[in-house]
Parts: structure tokens; C-alpha cells; sequence
């Protein structure tokens, strides 16, 4: 099975860091995370009387304060996943109770628990540091592999795409298991679809691919990457969430704390394309977010794609030196 390499994002009750651990929000006594903001919501940390401006992805701890202005309202969830609506005009004081109310509902185990793949952090230090290594791998690869970049695919018969700097005549893509290789395919485009005549691909079981480009004087191959199949249990389970997740929002009624949970549900399983859409989401409708950014980068680096890494990555820096 394929497991998280060091530089895995987790995805706990909350959202991104640049190192791989489980999230509990129980640690350092963080209590909620705040999923979605619209108009005008402040907040007061607890002990202080001035509040400012609060940003989606914001972790909040008991005796905070949160304010909603008119026509506003924020979203919290809190660590025993009960998810609550702040409506307009409010004042509302995070505790590290029971939190249940009228205005709350139950997120499923299925879709978020305490040992998520996520994390949320509010200090800049780790993205600088990835930034800094990132900027300092520059390849000069001719072929590079988009996808899939180690991650989990629910389909035995997933698609394989990657990207050249020159057009080679000829790509051969190349699928191995750790007792060898398993499939081999030329093909003169730059994707193809594992096919139902090649050697069937087992679910649960970590594969690599590669790519070599050819043409008359030259040929060029890929690093290797991996990806894993999915096992029927955990489809299975990532079924269940999505069937959860779509019986809590309706289709016209899916904003950010919609987009949270479904990139939390893809990225508890590992399933990490849906969960980058889902994530990519959130930072165009919180542009000002340091988490938003900060999460969708290193979902970046986790599937290899280095420049749109550094571009989030450096947002989530500039806005955190801004705040």
C-alpha cells in the first residue's frame, strides 16, 4: 500500500502542514476549525478584547470570540465534529464542550474524524523551507510525469499523462511492480489509458511508472513515480463519505465548508486529484486565506507539481507577513 513520503500533507480536522502526521485537533488544545466565511466575521482571541479580521481555515480555541456583521455568517467545525452556522449579527464564544445546538449537524466519521489528512498551521516558517528546496530542485528532465503522482486511484485501469519540453517521436511508458514489470506501451501521444488486454493491476497494491521519450539521436526517461489501487474496502468506505457528504448539501448549496469536507474525504484516502480541485476551490473563493493557499501547495508538492506549488506556497508566506 502506498504511504505518505515526507513530504505528505495531512489532513486532520483541519488542514495543511508541511510535515506528515495524523490531526487531531486535540492537540494544543485547539477545539474548532473555521470552514467557511461570508460578508463581514471577526475574531477576538481569547483574553483580548479587539477583533479582527478572520480568515477561512482559521483554528480557533476555547474562549475565543467570533462576530458576525449583518447579512454574514460563519461556519465552524468543531473536533467532535459537529458542524455549526454563526447567522448574521451574532457573538459567539467557542467552547470545548458538547457544542451542540440548533444550528449544528453531525459530519460523519466517514467523512472527517480526528485522524484526517490534513493539517492547519498559522506560521510561515515551513512554507519558506519548502519553498527554499523546491526552488533549489530545478530538473532539467525533458519528460516529467503528471499524473498519477503518489497517490491512490479508485480504477484498475487509471490513465497515465505526462509533459515533454521537445516533441519526441516516440513515448514509451513503462509499469512496474516490485517483482517487475508488469505492462509496457509505445505510444506517439503524450497520455494513454491502462487497458483491459494488459495484465490486470491488483487492487491495493502499489505500482511505478516511468516514461521515456525517443527520437532518432536522443532519448530522455522520467523519474519514477508510484501510485496505488485503491482496496474494495476503502472505495468502498470513500463511496460511503461522498453518499454522506451529498446528502448534506444539495447541489445549489455547496460552498466552502462543502469543499472542505470533500477535499478532507479525498485526502484522508489518499485519493489526491479530487481532493486539489476541491482545495483549489476554496483558494479562489478565499483569495485571502494564508491556509487555503497553504494547503493547495502542498497538495502541489505532493503530486510533483513544483511550479504551481511555489506560486501557493508563496501566497500563503506574503499574505501571513501581511497578517
Amino acid at each position: 500500500m502506498l504511504r505518505p513520503h515526507p513530504l505528505r500533507i495531512i489532513l486532520s480536522f483541519a488542514l495543511v502542514s508541511c510535515v506528515c502526521t495524523s490531526l487531531s485537533i486535540a492537540q494544543s488544545n485547539r477545539v474548532a476549525l473555521l470552514t467557511e466565511i461570508s460578508g463581514t466575521v471577526e475574531l477576538a482571541r481569547s483574553g483580548t478584547g479587539s477583533f479582527e479580521k478572520a480568515d477561512w481555515g482559521t483554528p480557533l480555541f476555547a474562549g475565543d470570540r467570533l462576530r458576525t456583521a449583518a447579512s454574514s455568517q460563519a461556519v465552524v467545525l468543531f473536533s467532535n465534529n459537529n458542524m455549526m452556522t454563526i447567522s448574521a449579527g451574532n457573538t459567539f464564544t467557542i467552547t470545548a464542550g458538547d457544542n451542540t445546538a440548533a444550528s449544528s449537524q453531525s459530519v460523519s466519521d466517514s467523512i472527517v474524524s480526528s485522524d484526517s489528512d490534513l493539517t492547519l498551521h498559522r506560521a510561515g516558517q515551513g512554507e519558506i523551507e519548502v519553498l527554499g528546496g523546491l526552488r533549489n530542485s530545478g530538473s532539467s528532465d525533458d519528460v516529467t510525469l503528471d499524473s498519477p503522482i503518489n497517490t491512490a486511484v479508485g480504477t484498475t485501469h487509471p490513465e497515465f499523462r505526462w509533459s515533454a519540453k521537445d516533441d519526441f517521436e516516440l513515448y514509451r511508458v513503462t509499469i512496474q511492480s516490485e517483482s517487475g514489470v508488469v505492462w509496457t506501451h509505445e505510444t506517439e501521444s503524450r497520455s494513454v489509458l491502462y487497458p483491459e488486454s494488459a495484465p490486470a493491476l491488483a487492487a491495493g497494491k502499489t505500482y511505478f511508472w516511468s516514461v521515456e521519450g525517443e527520437n532518432i539521436l536522443d532519448v530522455s526517461e522520467s523519474v519514477m513515480t508510484s501510485f496505488e489501487i485503491l482496496t474494495d474496502e476503502e472505495q468502498q468506505a470513500l463511496n460511503s463519505g461522498l453518499s454522506s457528504l451529498n446528502d448534506m448539501y444539495s447541489e445549489s448549496f455547496r460552498e466552502s465548508s462543502y469543499y472542505y469536507l470533500l477535499g478532507s474525504l479525498y485526502a484522508k484516502h489518499n485519493v489526491l486529484g479530487p481532493a486539489i480541485k476541491a482545495f483549489e476551490w476554496i483558494a479562489k473563493n478565499n483569495p485571502d486565506s494564508p491556509s487555503a493557499h497553504r494547503v493547495l501547495g502542498n497538495l502541489y508538492v505532493e503530486t510533483g507539481q513544483k511550479d504551481a506549488a511555489i506560486a501557493s506556497l508563496q501566497r500563503a508566506v506574503d499574505l501571513t507577513q501581511e497578517n
